[in-house]
Order: structure tokens, then C-alpha cells, then sequence
């Protein structure tokens, strides 16, 4: 054992011998620290004195480490550092090839030096090409239906799935658009090299092919023109400028050019419009119209040319030896020389910046703003953090104009049209609401209101104005001065319950009118009713007199009563005192003011007892079944029945008033 040294030198620890505990306590203790240390035991298999290598980790011996290998003891059962961010591994090396069914992390770092990089849904390559060699095929399935191409996040092209066809897009410009076999080019197409069809083609616009074979029939429209050379035996029709191998052919069919069987044998047949078709070779040089010979360009024609650099960024010179102009532009430095920074605005070597980031999906902040034209905001929430908001619009319009669903159908969105607004009671922040309430049709304020997805929902408020039209309909109406109806026709109070009930100014005191089944009104104080009409609403009775003033009955000419009712001191019975007198029922009773006489016409009906008053005397007469009684101050004196017999109380005197 590395690091262990035996303590017995003299064989005092042996068998037949006595061992003392001094010996055997040195031994332990040499053997503990050979197991401590940097120095101590090991399982190093290089040391000739270490343990055996440890093949097996584990308490149960789950991995197996061999010469080449770390296996666990089973597949997919072991894990190599924890799934939270406290129990991970830091950094994982591997000299070749690393499988896994699933790399999971928040970046894999790839490549020897870790150029690229994959982060959820994105793969980053840092510097130089990426190159993808897939031995099968590949396949792009992108649920967006969009195929994307940019150059330092800015778009120049894409690919893109319209109903099932691929249409090819630069920029954002459709440039071909495919319908199953057929491609329509939508810009101008530019032919520079070879180009074999194998059908016909129909151009109707300018085409230049430098050089293209048709099998076909190839067919140009006037006024369109095309130039270039057609090789093929399926003929040619239109205006045709350029190298034509073949006969042409004028529109109604006659033979204007025969090329014969290798162009040497060409007949023209027709009028000659242009040149075009024929080279030097085949035409001498006239006076005016020299040719461009080696000879002529050598010497005169690049002595002639000569070149002065007039200094500024870049370089222009020219060797007229060769003839070659030699052009070397700007350097950076001095365009960038050109660039300066402005209000807001720095350049730093070649890169512009206004302070933040302007992104289409970054948060962009400025000071004062001015739109002149149209803004429309399409975000979800539109949040405006000003003290003053001014609007020259005079009318504000809430919701959208038509709510459909998904088939294109008008719908009911069920949602409250208003102004939400926030306050503060002094105790609690509130959330109030006016506006119109989509579920009962009325223009509503709740001062203390539930937002529910725009359903507001709480107890209504007081509104206060001091004026208002139009009708009104709820449980109170309350104001602190008096409340005047003023209406050119009749004013109706309709009340479900039958009673109209009036309050004095503390709440304390009320009088109610009251609608009867049978149509009589009722006019009664807080417990007892005081007038009635009868069901015919002819009669008016006055039940009883419960205030000191008693009821007093004016005249249409002045304010002075004509007749009062009031208490009396005797029995609580009403007194009844006319200064103008009353009639009552075609003059039944009369009350005359200069007698004080009373003279009825007609019957008198009295229910109960007639009380005579002087003073404290009192008299009532009261008819009680077939009796006729007189009493004095509540003790009877004489009582007359339906037979004529009389009876009284006292003596009776005759003849002696």
C-alpha cells in the first residue's frame, strides 16, 4: 500500500506473542494516514503499489469504466448532471463524435471553435460557411408556409407556399410564380448563357437570347422585337433582329431569305431593311464608315486618349500602350471621410446609430413627436401617459363598426361601449364606468365598477344636472333645491304600487295618496287616512282632523276662508265656524254669518250623536236603536222611544219657561 510503513520493527506483532495496545494503536494509525493526503492510497493502475483500478461506480455498480469505454449498466437509465441549473455539468469536451436522441439545454455549442451555436428554435453560425451533406433527401416542412432568405437579417428573397404552389419572391416582389408544371416569369427575363426548349414558346414582350436552340415553333408579337440566335427546324414568326439559321419567312408566308444548307449559299430574296445579320467579312469597307482594324487602334487611336486625375478619394489613370484604363476607388476611410454624425445621430467606423435600438420589433422611445399623416396603432393595448390629451375630432367612436365571426357573419360581441376610468374615494383605488350597457340597452354610471372581459358590472350611481328632458324612470330622484314639472299637457304619475308617498325634509314625517281597487283616492298621513273620495270620486270624506289648524275652505275670489273645521275642548269633536257661509248638497245646510243660524231644507243626517256646545255646557243627543237620549256632560236626562213614551231623569215642569 503507497504510503503505509510498518511501525513493528521488532516482531512484537506476531502470533504466541503479548501485543500491547501501544503497538497496535501505531499501526492503525500509520495505516490512516496512508489512506489521507495527496500522498495517501490510490487506485492508480501506473503505481505498483496502488490498489486495483476501480472498474465499477455506483452503489450498485450502475457505470463501468474500462480502457476505452464509460458505459452505464443499461440503455437511456443514467443521466450526466442534474435537470436544474444547480446540479448541471460546466463544460463537456469530446474529440470526435457526440449521439444523443436529445440534446437539451439553453445553448449546444458545436465544433472545435464553437462557431456554431443552437438556442431553442435558432442555429447561429459565427464565422465562415455552413455546409449541410445529407446523404438522403431533405425536407423543409415549415407550417408558416413561408421559406425566408436574408442577408444580416434583412429580407432579399423567399419562397413561398401560395394554394398549394411555389411562387419565388425577391424582396418582397413576386418574381416567379409556379402553377403545377407552367412558370409565369413576372419581371423580365435575362438569357446570357445556352437555353434548350424542348416546346413551343409565345413571347409577348422584348426577349434577348445571346444564344438558344428551339425545337419549336418560336413566336415573337409585334411591336415586340427579338434579338439574338434562333437554331431549329420549327420555324420563326415575328420581327426578328439578329443570326437566324434557316429560311425566313415574310407574315404571308413568302420565302424573303433562303440560307440554303450551310449559309454559304444564302439567296436574299427580299428587301434588305438592316445589317445587321452580316459581318465584316462578308462586306467591303466604304469611305465615310471605316472598320476597326488592330492596326488602327495600336498606335493613333490610344495615342489620341489621354486621362487627367483630378485628385479626390480614389485613383483614375490610363496607359495608352496598352490602352487599359485603371480605376481605384475610394477606401473606406475616405468614404467614410464624407459621413458625419447629426442631431441624434452618431457614426462610429461606418455604422450608424440613433441611441437605441429600431428594430420592427424593438420598443423605440422619443421626445416630442409629430405625425402629419395617418397612424394606426394594431397592437392589442394602446396606453397613453399624458396629463393633457386634446382631440380636434368632435365625435369619439367606440368598438368596431362590424363584428363578424369566422364565416363572415354579423355578430352580437355582447360587450359595453364607454369610458372606463380609475379614482380614488380616499380610503381605496375604485374603477368606475359610464357608458351604454350592451345587456340592458341604457346609457349607465357606476362610480364602483367590475371589468369582466368589457362587461362592466356594479351599482349604479347619482348622476347630477340641473336640467333634464325626456323621461325618467328608477327608484329615486333626489335634489337639493325644489324640483319644478313644467309641461305643456297633462303630467302623469304612474306608480305599480298604488301609492304616492311624500316626505318632509328630515324623513321623519310622510302623507301618502293612495289608489283604491275601486278607483277611490285616499289621502292619509303617516297611520291614519284623512280624505277619501268615494268609488264614484262625486263625494270627498273627511275622516278625522289630526292637526291643530284644521282644514280651511277658501273662496275662488280671495284668500279669506269661507269655513273652518277644528278641534274642540270637548270629546276631541270638531268644531265647525263659517265666516261666508256653506251650502252643501243644494243648499241642505246654510250657514248664515249675520244670525248664526243654521237652516237645513232638506233632511239632516246625523250618524252618531249631535253635540250643542256653550262654553263648558254640552248637550249630546244620540239615537241609539229605537231611543232618542239627551245627555248633559255625559250623564243622561231624558230619553224619548219609537212609541212616544218619554223618560226622564229629573222632574218634569209644565208650562214653566
Amino acid at each position: 500500500m503507497a504510503g503505509y510503513t510498518r511501525q513493528d520493527t521488532t516482531g512484537q506483532i506476531a502470533n504466541n506473542e503479548v501485543i500491547d495496545a501501544d503497538d497496535l494503536n501505531a499501526e492503525f494509525n500509520a495505516v490512516k494516514v496512508a489512506f489521507q493526503g495527496a500522498g495517501g492510497h490510490n487506485h492508480d493502475p501506473s503505481s505498483s503499489d496502488s490498489g486495483a483500478p476501480i472498474e465499477k461506480v455506483g452503489p450498485a455498480g450502475q457505470i463501468t469504466v474500462s480502457s476505452n469505454q464509460v458505459l452505464a449498466n443499461g440503455d437511456s437509465t443514467r443521466d450526466l448532471g442534474g435537470s436544474t441549473s444547480s446540479a448541471r455539468c460546466k463544460n463537456g469536451r469530446f474529440g470526435s463524435t457526440v449521439s444523443a436522441a436529445t440534446l437539451d439545454g439553453d445553448t449546444v455549442v458545436a465544433g472545435s471553435s464553437g462557431y456554431m451555436t443552437l438556442t431553442d428554435n435558432e442555429l447561429d453560425v459565427s464565422s465562415g460557411n455552413l455546409l449541410v451533406d445529407v446523404a438522403g433527401d431533405m425536407t423543409l416542412d415549415v407550417a408558416g408556409g413561408n421559406i425566408l432568405l436574408k442577408d444580416a437579417g434583412d429580407d432579399f428573397g423567399s419562397l413561398n407556399n401560395v394554394s398549394g404552389n411555389m411562387t419565388i419572391k425577391s424582396g418582397t416582389t413576386d418574381a416567379l410564380q409556379f402553377t403545377g408544371a407552367n412558370a409565369d416569369f413576372q419581371g423580365t427575363l435575362d438569357v446570357t448563357l445556352a437555353a434548350t426548349l424542348d416546346n413551343n414558346l409565345t413571347v409577348l414582350g422584348n426577349v434577348d437570347f445571346s444564344n438558344s436552340t428551339v425545337g419549336g415553333t418560336f413566336t415573337v408579337t409585334p411591336p415586340s422585337t427579338f434579338t439574338g440566335l434562333v437554331t431549329g427546324s420549327g420555324g420563326f414568326s415575328g420581327l426578328l433582329t439578329g443570326n437566324v439559321k434557316g429560311d425566313v419567312l415574310a407574315t404571308d408566308g413568302t420565302v424573303v431569305l433562303q440560307n440554303g444548307t450551310d449559309g454559304s449559299d444564302a439567296a436574299l430574296t427580299g428587301t434588305v431593311s438592316s445589317l445587321s445579320n452580316h459581318n465584316t467579312d462578308d462586306l467591303s469597307e466604304g469611305t465615310s464608315n471605316l472598320y476597326f482594324t488592330t492596326a488602327r487602334v495600336t498606335t493613333p487611336a490610344r495615342s489620341a486618349i489621354s486621362v487627367t486625375d483630378s485628385g479626390g478619394d480614389g485613383s483614375l489613370a490610363y496607359d495608352s500602350t496598352s490602352g487599359a484604363f485603371t480605376y481605384t476607388g475610394p477606401s473606406a476611410t475616405d468614404t467614410r471621410g464624407h459621413f458625419s454624425g447629426g442631431t441624434g445621430v452618431s457614426i462610429v467606423d461606418g455604422e450608424v446609430a440613433i441611441g437605441q435600438a429600431v428594430g420592427t420589433t424593438d420598443d423605440v422611445t422619443f421626445n416630442n413627436t409629430t405625425i402629419s399623416g395617418n397612424l394606426t396603432v394594431s397592437g392589442t393595448t394602446t396606453t397613453v401617459n399624458s396629463t393633457t390629451v386634446t382631440v380636434d375630432d368632435p365625435i369619439f367612436t367606440l368598438g368596431a363598426e362590424i363584428i363578424t365571426d369566422d364565416e363572415g357573419n354579423a355578430i352580437d360581441d355582447n360587450k359595453d361601449r364607454g369610458i372606463e376610468f380609475n379614482w380614488h374615494n380616499g380610503t381605496a383605488a375604485k374603477l368606475g364606468f359610464f357608458g351604454f350597457d350592451d345587456s340592458s340597452g341604457k346609457f349607465t354610471f357606476i362610480p364602483d365598477a367590475t371589468n369582466s372581459s368589457e362587461v362592466f358590472t356594479g351599482t349604479a350611481g347619482t348622476v347630477v344636472a340641473s336640467t333634464f328632458e325626456g323621461n325618467v324612470s328608477g327608484e329615486s330622484m333626489t335634489s337639493s333645491t325644489d324640483i319644478t314639472l313644467d309641461a305643456t299637457g297633462d303630467i302623469i304619475l304612474d306608480a305599480d304600487g298604488n301609492d304616492f308617498i311624500f316626505k318632509n325634509g328630515n324623513g321623519g314625517d310622510t302623507a301618502t295618496l293612495s289608489f283604491a281597487d275601486n278607483a277611490a283616492l285616499k289621502l292619509s298621513n303617516s297611520t291614519t287616512t284623512t280624505v277619501e273620495t268615494t268609488d264614484s270620486g262625486a263625494d270627498i270624506k273627511l275622516t278625522t282632523l289630526d292637526r291643530t289648524g284644521g282644514v280651511k275652505i277658501h273662496s275662488n275670489a280671495n284668500s279669506t276662508y269661507n269655513m273652518s273645521l277644528s278641534y274642540g275642548d270637548v270629546n276631541n269633536k270638531a268644531n265647525i265656524h263659517s265666516t261666508g257661509g256653506l251650502l252643501v248638497s243644494s243648499e241642505e245646510i246654510l250657514f248664515e254669518t249675520s244670525t248664526g243660524e243654521v237652516t237645513v231644507d232638506a233632511d239632516l243626517l246625523i250618524n252618531e250623536s249631535l253635540i250643542l256646545t256653550e262654553g263648558t255646557q254640552n248637550w249630546t243627543v244620540t239615537a241609539s236603536g229605537a231611543n232618542l237620549t239627551f245627555a248633559y256632560d255625559g250623564d243622561n236626562k231624558m230619553r224619548i222611544d219609537s212609541s212616544g213614551n218619554l223618560t226622564v231623569k229629573g222632574n218634569i215642569t209644565a208650562y214653566g219657561l
